[in-house]
């Protein structure tokens, strides 16, 4: 990430003045943090919960309690709802964690 906002200040922002140098960079900093808060909220959104239920579906074939293919059916389709914009998956898990008694 400290790449792309190296690029974002030394890259974009054209050398001139101190005053308005200082400017870009600030306004390239802001948005550079808008960025990057966009883009973690779309990863806990939707990658993070996806990760939970593979770990949840591994877990589960190790100790037994599911067979592979059964588990992949079920798992499958819980990412699919949630791809498409359905919300249960993030309810589920969250439910599940609720269950299990860890914090959320």
């Amino acid at each position: 990430m400290r790449s792309v906002l190296v690029w974002v200040i030394y890259g974009i922002v054209p050398a001139g003045p101190p005053v308005i140098r200082y400017l870009l960079n600030t306004a390239a900093f802001l948005g550079y943090l808008g960025l990057v808060t966009w883009l973690s909220v779309l990863w806990r959104d939707k990658i993070d919960s996806a990760c939970v239920l593979i770990t949840q579906w591994v877990e589960q074939v190790m100790v037994g309690k599911t067979t592979v293919l059964g588990g992949l059916r079920n798992s499958g389709t819980r990412m699919m709802n949630q791809y498409h914009g359905n919300g249960s998956l993030e309810r589920e898990v969250m439910e599940m964690n609720v269950a299990k008694g860890s914090q959320v």
